[in-house]
């Protein structure tokens, strides 16, 4: 029955894929679902295969055809906005990449291992692009936000099944799972639910997490305010059963960070209480759900809870074991330029590359595009991502007073950007995801759209022979910022 419905599945996929050929914008959205369904559709399939991992990317591509199919100018230019500080670091990041993933071929002998590496640092880019052209105004970015978070809301909230020991072949983890050893009682498998690992169930809670909060605050309706503490508060659960810390982390950073850009860059008292507000309720909603637990929880829960509230704890030791201890040993084991973009990352293990090739330290993201793309694809990337940073800020000085929900929701993504940045660092298995990765980039795209939002460039122009669908037309450059418009206090 399972391998019917599988079969039945895979077909379905295929007509989606088509569909997203021929509409692209209608393409995105169901990218979007593909993403979420990839991991249950695998535990269906007999071997549950590897490659399944990468489909989205295949419909990712089959909405990028068609936006060229439809000539939609997908300009490599629109990365970086006209900007020299930012072109020159992005251009030579590509070449390393590229030139890292022959290394990795030479080290293996495998062009899937250099093929993992090629999409593991290069993928995001097609989203990005995606992304800007589709956002012609804030409201499409907002609406796939709301699809994302009400997928993501649906997909998290399995977990629960999972841990209330619901024995479907569909709630299972993919390969023997993750398991948790508490200072008392026996170990505990952490859930997953229909994620193929707690890890990927816990990034996307996060996520939705991070989303749910920048609507609450970008939408001027009362539906998101009144139902987001009780979502909130699934979310926060869920994560805490996966026992990923790391999720925990992000959440953190993530409300810190958007308070932050919201204080500095709105220059507004109101909207800086409205943000203190949301860090208050959820700073109350985690210490009520800790209470709660704490008098009523059975057993069961208490490993969760003791793994989740040592986070803070644990975060900053983490911090210096995964960078300054352990980046000797990285180069030491895989040399000055590194052993190649994939060798190290997740899916690798399964092509003869993984920690037989990079060693065991390059558990952090730093230790691993060090292991991979050695010293001059560290510095590369912190001149990347410095470049970026300086280029966000740019954009989210010109948007500043001038458009609030478009602020708020800017620098809601840019701290949802800083909050996985900084989760990066520590580790990097999660971000090895392609649906992850795709998300990332998404969400970058929407900001670098902002200019072109603001400036009201885009133009819609009828199709030839007589068709009603339309297709947009965007500007070579960003609308002009001035340092004026840009960096006025």
């Amino acid at each position: 029955m399972l391998d019917v419905l599988a079969v039945l599945a895979i077909g379905l996929l295929g007509g989606a894929c088509i569909l997203s050929l021929l509409n692209w914008r209608l393409g995105v959205p169901i990218t979007l679902l593909v993403g979420f369904l990839q991991d249950p559709l695998r535990k269906l399939i007999p071997g549950e295969p590897v490659a399944l991992t990468v489909l989205v990317g295949l419909f990712l591509v089959a909405a990028f055809m068609g936006a060229l199919a439809r000539k939609v100018p997908l300009r490599f230019a629109y990365l970086h906005g006209g900007n020299n500080r930012l072109r020159t670091p992005l251009g030579i990041f590509i070449f390393w990449c590229l030139l890292s993933c022959g290394i990795a071929f030479a080290q293996t002998g495998s062009v899937t291992v250099a093929g993992i590496g090629l999409i593991a640092y290069l993928s995001p880019l097609p989203a990005i692009l995606l992304a800007i052209v589709y956002a012609r105004s804030a409201n499409a970015a907002i609406t796939f936000l709301q699809h994302y978070l009400w997928m993501s809301v649906l997909f998290v909230s399995t977990v629960y099944l999972a841990y209330l020991g619901f024995e479907w072949r569909i709630l299972d983890s993919v390969g023997p799972g993750l398991w948790i050893y508490p200072d008392t009682g026996p170990a505990v498998k952490l859930p997953n639910g229909l994620f193929r690992a707690p890890e990927v169930a816990a990034w996307h809670g996060a996520a939705a997490f991070c989303f749910l909060v920048i609507l609450a605050n970008t939408q001027k309706g009362k539906a998101y305010k009144i139902i987001g503490g009780a979502l909130l508060l699934v979310l926060f659960g869920a994560i805490l059963l996966t026992g990923r810390r790391k999720a925990l982390m992000e959440i953190m950073i993530f409300v810190v960070a958007y308070g932050f850009f919201l204080a500095w860059f709105q220059h507004g008292s109101a909207r800086l209480a409205r943000i203190l507000l949301i860090m208050g309720f959820c700073a109350l909603a985690v210490m009520s759900y800790f209470d709660l637990f704490a008098d009523n929880a059975t057993e069961g829960f208490e490993p969760y809870v003791q793994r989740g509230v040592s986070v803070g704890g644990d975060a900053l030791q983490r911090l210096k074991q995964m960078t300054v201890d352990s980046l000797r040993w990285v180069i030491a084991q895989n040399g000055f330029f590194g052993s190649g973009a994939g060798t190290g990352s997740q899916g690798a293990q399964h092509f003869g590359a993984g920690s037989a090739v990079v060693g065991g330290a390059a558990e952090g993201g730093i230790g691993k595009v060090l292991a991979e793309m050695g010293v001059p694809g560290v510095a590369l990337l912190i001149w990347l991502g410095g470049a970026f940073a300086l280029h966000l800020r740019r954009i989210l000085y010109f948007v500043g007073r001038r458009d609030l929900q478009l602020s708020s929701l800017a620098c809601g993504l840019v701290a949802f950007l800083f909050a996985n940045a900084v989760v990066f660092v520590t580790a990097h298995q999660v971000f090895g995801d392609v649906f992850v990765l795709l998300i990332l980039g998404w969400s970058l795209g929407f900001v670098l759209a902002v200019p072109f939002i603001m400036g009201k460039r885009a133009v819609w122009v009828q199709q030839s022979g007589g068709s009603a669908t339309r297709t947009a037309v965007l500007p070579k450059r960003y609308p002009k910022m001035s340092r004026s418009d840009t960096f006025q206090p």
